[in-house]
């Protein structure tokens, strides 16, 4: 006589749950990647943003107001657009706080001031000192 084997159900409900627990890893390492390359596309933004701002006053001999925003930037042709990795648009304010001339800054993931991880504002961190 020939013995069959076969799966039981039981062996393949514990595989499939397995199956299933490194499927949600996988998918919670890459929704935190993702994330973290946001982050960090948008620190590059800012960035460009504070370069252009950097132009605009070479050539003006000032940064643009609160009131004209990046608006102003724009229009010069220093920068195209100031818009994060979610597509909100960059905040900048003239004067700047705690000794530098302008701050720039993403609301984060969420579009709101304040928040957590990734719902957190964003800084370059290299705004430019009082001079």
């Amino acid at each position: 006589m020939i013995k069959k084997s076969m799966f039981s159900l039981l062996e393949m409900m514990v595989v499939l749950a397995i199956i299933g627990f490194l499927a949600g890893m996988l998918v919670v390492n890459l929704t935190a990647a993702a994330d973290e390359a946001a982050v960090g596309a948008t620190k590059a933004t800012i960035k460009q943003v504070e370069d252009g701002l950097k132009m605009y006053k070479l050539k003006k001999r000032k940064y643009p107001d609160s009131n004209e925003g990046l608006d102003a930037v724009v229009k010069a042709g220093y920068i195209s657009g100031f818009k994060d990795s979610w597509q909100n648009e960059i905040q900048y304010a003239y004067p700047g706080t705690n000794g530098r001339k302008f701050d720039v800054w993403s609301l984060g993931a969420d579009g709101l001031d304040g928040g957590q991880e990734f719902d957190a504002d964003i800084y370059n961190g290299t705004q430019e000192q009082q001079e």
